[in-house]
């Protein structure tokens, strides 16, 4: 199975990397990391294990929490799997 990565997403991901580099620290921003791959990994191995969100155009819209304030927006088909947004809750950057 592929994975496409939206631009957006990948910047919010970069962006919110750096902000715990500054505030948190390098280790914290590692464990973010370990932990989004961990769950992109997971969705990668069976995409049906989100939380359903919405269904619109066609499409079947899930979701992934990878960190307390960090979930994960996709949808997929049988070859592909889009992940096109990133949502930060309660954070500042």
């Amino acid at each position: 199975m592929k994975q496409i990565w939206l631009k957006s997403a990948r910047t919010r991901i970069e962006r919110q990397e750096r902000w715990f580099i500054d505030n948190k620290g390098q280790d914290f921003a590692v464990t973010f990391i370990e932990n989004l791959r961990k769950a992109v990994n997971g969705v990668m191995a069976m995409p049906s294990i989100g939380q359903l969100g919405y269904a619109t155009n066609g499409y079947t819209y899930r979701s992934v929490l990878t960190h307390p304030k960090c979930r994960i927006y996709y949808r997929y088909n049988d070859s592909v799997v889009v992940f096109y947004k990133v949502h930060f809750s309660l954070m500042n950057d």
